[in-house]
This record gives structure tokens, sequence and C-alpha cells, in this order.
């Protein structure tokens, strides 16, 4: 065993040159070998591969002198394992003077690659001045090439190291990236042997019945200990907006993507907590759960039971809210021995604890309107369970109604015809009938159908309702039509004319005084519009009127073929003004009637 390496301390083999760990050159080595003969070829450098070549990277000592043996004409190039000339770039210095012709102008030599082809975008070497490798000598592979840097240059022993550069033939390769340690041991902890319940008996479970369902209030509360070291999960009850009942699960150790399964429904937790749709409603009692949690990745999957108690249910319930009369419910289920007040009233109790209030709201559904109305009952309650607790709430009865706009006729129609125009709109998918006759709905909501009347005055029901397949519950509205059928048109036009009413002026001075009051008109046409079985008039009105023009607004539930400047006779209500956009007030009239003057009939008065 030799010195250790002056460079990076490694201990050297006896007689070693050169290291074989860094390739610093040992200052004591054995005497180098005698020159070699004419016989041999000489190579710059004395190191050899595993395959017998020289290394083109390895240099002999600085003591060790040039051989004073006369050089081959051609000197040999430092060689590759394969035994092609190693190019330029990468030879060490010494053999690269040694192939300098002396007698010839220096010649500028391309880098090349390992078969002796040119390496393009490579600068050329020149041959007269040799520069310095990049890598110089020093690191070897086990096959004596040079290591691309990594191996520090030594010029000479005891010079600074220079910044090796990477070789312009090899990419640059991303290093590696970190290894991440392993990680800690799974730890199998046991099941507790039965779930920890708490002692409650249980809370009010109360529905509230809305446009789309009902809402739970409250409902019974449960912790289930998961595991020991791990915080509980919460249950409750609760229902959707569907009104459909579900049970709501708070869980800490339930990442997002967790998912609870019951028999055949299924939630998925986010933000720690699910909501598991139940098949059917909850019964008053224990009601036991076994829900399968199956945590993502490789989480810890269990199957919990929990047991969830209920005291007592209120719910509301719209279900004959389209009945005759419609109604909407209140429902009380409890455990039996319990007491029940409603609305400050005591509640009898079947033997199974439950009973029904209902609630007529009929005048909730009579009328027009061209917008979504709302039915609302708040029912205060009071519950004295068997311990003898009280609980006190407020159930929330809430259904909207359908919308119902009507364009022809009006309320109130005079008509000598055997069937009339009805016409309007209602909500999307609604159905729409008349005394019972289904009339054809637009999928806008839009509808229009004839109907026959009979001789006489009569009443007509309008009603639209959710269709049968409706998805939510809504409340119908319906609106009576008084339709008048008589034998002349004649006859109801001269009783107009003749007949005493309130004269412009009177109507003007306070239109809304005058809302709904009876009124005869009788006058010239200015403007007319008619859209769809449905006219607006312009009159300027010739009674009572002592400075003109005395305009008034006429909306008629029938189609007309007025031009402006014909007579026109008109009859109904006071309806509500209406305010024009120079902000003047412009009295309008709800007619039942509409019709050119008699004097202004053809021969024999026909029209």
């Amino acid at each position: 065993m030799g010195k250790p390496c002056a460079q990076c301390g490694q201990p050297t083999r006896e007689g070693a040159r050169v290291c074989t760990q860094c390739g610093f050159p040992i200052a004591d080595a054995a005497p180098v070998q005698p020159p070699p003969t004419a016989a041999q070829p000489v190579h710059p450098t004395g190191a050899k591969t595993m395959l017998g070549f020289s290394s083109p990277f390895a240099l002999p000592p600085q003591s060790q002198q040039q051989p004073a043996v006369q050089p081959p004409a051609s000197p040999p190039m430092a060689q590759t394992m394969l035994g092609f000339a190693a190019p330029a770039e990468l030879r060490a210095p010494q053999a690269q003077a040694a192939q300098a012709p002396t007698a010839q102008p220096a010649v500028k030599v391309a880098a090349k690659t390992m078969l002796g082809v040119a390496m393009p975008g490579i600068a050329p070497v020149a041959a007269s001045a040799p520069a310095p490798s990049k890598y110089g000598v020093g690191s070897g592979t086990m096959l004596g090439v040079a290591m691309p840097g990594i191996a520090p240059i030594h010029s000479q022993p005891g010079i600074m190291m220079q910044q090796a550069q990477p070789s312009p033939m090899m990419v640059p390769q991303p290093a590696p990236p970190p290894i991440l340690p392993a990680p800690a041991p799974l730890l199998h902890e046991a099941a507790p042997s039965a779930p920890v319940l708490s002692a409650r008996k249980g809370f009010p479970l109360a529905i509230v019945a809305a446009s789309v369902g009902g809402v739970v209030l409250a409902g019974g509360v449960v912790l289930l200990v998961l595991a020991r070291s791990a915080p509980p999960m919460i249950g409750t009850a609760t229902t959707s907006l569907e009104g459909k009942e579900q049970l709501h699960l708070v869980c800490e150790t339930c990442p997002d993507g967790t998912t609870a399964a019951w028999k055949s429904a299924k939630a998925t937790f986010k933000n720690k907590a699910a909501d598991l749709d139940l098949a059917a409603p909850l019964v008053i009692g224990k009601n036991a759960f076994q829900i399968a949690i199956d945590r993502p990745g490789v989480g810890r999957d269990e199957t919990v039971e929990l047991v969830l108690p209920l005291t007592y249910r209120i719910r509301g319930d719209v279900d004959d809210i389209g009945a005759t009369p419609p109604v909407v419910k209140v429902e009380v289920d409890a455990e039996r021995g319990a007491s029940v007040n409603v609305d400050g009233k005591p509640v009898a109790l079947d033997a199974n604890g439950k009973a029904t209030l209902s609630y007529d709201v009929t005048q909730d559904e009579v009328g027009a309107a061209d917008d979504v109305r709302t039915i609302e009952r708040k029912v205060q309650y009071e519950v004295v369970d068997n311990d003898k607790k009280k609980k006190t709430g407020e159930v929330v009865i809430r259904v909207g109604v359908l919308p119902l706009h009507l364009d022809a006729p009006g309320a109130v129609l005079t008509t000598d015809e055997g069937a009339i125009w009805i016409a309007g709109r209602t909500s999307k998918g609604a159905d729409v009938t008349a005394n019972g006759t289904a009339l054809p709905v637009s999928p806008d909501g839009t509808f229009e159908g004839k109907v026959d009347v009979t001789a006489g005055a009569q009443t007509m029901t309008l009603r639209t309702a959710p269709a049968h397949d409706a998805a939510t519950k809504a409340a119908p509205r319906t609106m009576q039509l008084n339709v008048n059928r008589v034998a002349s048109m004649d006859t109801e036009t001269r009783a107009v004319e003749k007949g005493t009413s309130m004269g412009f002026d009177d109507l003007a001075r306070d239109p809304a005084a005058a809302l709904g009051q009876p009124i005869g008109i009788t006058g010239s046409i200015v403007e007319t519009r008619v859209t769809h079985h449905h006219s607006v008039l312009l009159v300027d009105d010739k009674r009572g009127c002592a400075k003109g023009p005395c305009l008034v607004r006429v909306e008629f539930g029938a189609e007309t073929a007025f031009h402006p400047g014909d007579g026109v006779v008109a009859a109904g209500f006071v309806g509500k003004p209406i305010t024009t956009p120079d902000g003047k007030t412009l009295p309008e009239v709800d007619a039942s009637l509409v019709t050119k003057p008699v004097s202004s009939l053809g021969p024999g008065g026909h029209r």
C-alpha cells in the first residue's frame, strides 16, 4: 500500500503514478520505464484502458522527461475504445503538440466524433497553439476515459483547480428528483367493541312545506365514536329542498371524497359534511342505521352503527292544495302519552299518536294575477313529551300560487255569439281549463281556445293548475268570468246610448275614487291596437266633456275592427288610471261591450 493521495487522501497502490480515485499524479512514484525503442510506438501518455488502449487523458508525472527517441514521421493519435482517433478537443495537450507539424503553416482542425466526422457547430482548434483541454487530467472511468464535467483540471501539481465545463458533445441531463422518505408504518388500531351513543332521548323533527317541498327544522342528534382517538361523527335529521327526509352527517376525520352508504342511498362528504337521502320517513322512536364509510386512497374504511331517536314530528302538507276547497294541512306525529298544542289549542291524538289539522286557503287562490303569489301559514306548536320536557316551535307552510293573466274576454262580457275566445298566459307547463274544458297551452305558457256559451247570463270558471306530472307543488289559481249572451246587440247599444252615467269631467276629476263604478262612453276612435284577441282603444269621449279632447283608454277582451274617426259606444267599469309618458293621468275603462253606434248602422239597422 502506497502513501495517501495529496489531492483526495485516498490510499494508493505501491508504485502507482496516478491516483485511481481522482487521477492526481503521485509525486514520488516509481521511476518510469526506459523510453520505448524504435519498434515500439510512442504514446504521449502511459496509462491504458482495460482493453489495452492508451487513455487519452492520463499524463506522465512532471518529473518524467520526454524520451530522446526520434518520433515517427506520423505521430500516433490518442485513441478511443474502438481504436479510432479521439477528437482533437478531447486529446491531452501533449498529444496535440506531438501532432503539430513544424514546417507547415497552422491548420485549424475541427472537433470530430468517434467515427472521425467533424462535429457541426463546434469551433475548430488551432493546431499551432493548442489550448488546454477543458476537462484536464484526473478523474477517469473504469476504462480510463476522463469523465467530462466532473474531474478537475491539474496542468501541474499544486496549481489552482479550474472550473470544469460540460462537454459540447453531450446534452446536460436534468437532476434526478429527490428521493422521498419512506412513509411511516401503518398503525393497526382495533375498533371499539360497541358504538358510544349520547344519552339524549331525541329532539323534535318538524317539516315545513314550501313551493318545492318540506324542510326539517330539527331532528334527533346522535354522537358516534368512530375510533378511540378520533372525534365522533354527528348525525341529525333534516330534509332536502324537495321535501325528502335526510340524515345529515358531520365527520371531522372524513376528507372530501369520502362516501357514506346505507342500503341504496349514497352521499359524498364535502367540507366534512354529507346528506344521506332516506327512502322512507323516520319513525317515532329509535331509527337504526349501519353506514359504510369509504375514505379515498388508503384512508381508514369502516361500517358504523348509528341509532337516531325521535320523539315527535310536525309536518306541513300541501298535497290537497288543488282540492275543492283547497287546503293546507299540519300533520302531528308524537310518541304515545305526549301532549301537543297547535295555535294555542290542544290537539287530540289518536291511538297511534297522530293528528291532522286543515286550513282552507280558497281566498288565496281566487283572482287574476300577473305574477307568482305565495300562500303562507305560520303555525305555533308546543309538545310535552313523556319526560315532561316541553318543546316549542313554529311550522311555516309556504306554497306558491300560479299566475293567471287574462287577455280575452274581460271579467264581464256581453255578446250575441254562441262561442267566445278565451286567451291569456300562465306558467310554463301548467294546464288551463274553462268550465272543465281543457284549453291548448303553448310551451311558453300562453293559451287560447273557443268555448261555447248558452243564452243568457252565466258564470264560467277559468282555472290554471300544475300539470299532473309536475315535479314541484304549486297552488292552482281560479277566476270567474261573467258572460251574458244576448239576442240583439242593437238593444244593448241603445241602452248604453240612452243611459245615464258619470261624464268625462266627473271621471277625470278623481279617477281613483271612481274605481269599479259602471260607466258608458260615446265618442270617436283616436287610435286602436289589437293583439291576441284583445283590443286597446283610445277614445275621445263626447259625454260630459266641457273642453275636448277628452281622452279615455278602453280595454276590451275581444278583437275589434275600428279605424281612427269611427264612432264607438262602450260600456263597462272604471279601471285603474294610467300615467302617460308626458306625466298626464289617463282614465281607463274595462269594457264589457264595445260596438258601433246604432245611428251609424246601415239600412235596416243591421251591423
